[in-house]
């Protein structure tokens, strides 16, 4: 089973959950990462001072999402999935912010393996 496949099965019914992680992308191997997250948080504050709104800062504000999922950290996620949110007219994120823990539960289990 390929990882879209398994994130499918893990999603179960819930397509509009998929798309939100399709839309992310998961870290292939976030045990690799060895930046904390509160370092993350730190640089994406920097950035935002300068430009919420620039690419930079986004990038920042998914990478921090990827980490939360990868972490178990429902807080990051959900507010950085509301920063990001305001920029996408689609709102792909917005499963993220509104069943939080079930998103956190099907990224613990898709890092399970």
């Amino acid at each position: 089973m390929d990882r879209d496949d398994r994130l499918r099965q893990l999603c179960s019914d819930d397509e509009e959950m998929h798309n939100a992680f399709k839309s992310l992308g998961l870290f292939l191997e976030p045990a690799r990462i060895k930046q904390k997250t509160e370092d993350f948080v730190a640089q994406c504050d920097a950035e935002e001072k300068v430009s919420s709104n620039s690419e930079s800062t986004r990038h920042l504000y998914r990478i921090l999402m990827r980490l939360a999922l990868a972490r178990g950290s429902p807080d990051i996620l959900k507010k950085y999935a509301e920063k990001e949110d305001k920029f996408f007219e689609g709102k792909p994120y917005r499963p993220f912010i509104a069943r939080t823990e079930k998103a956190i539960e099907i990224a613990r289990k898709f890092y399970e393996r």
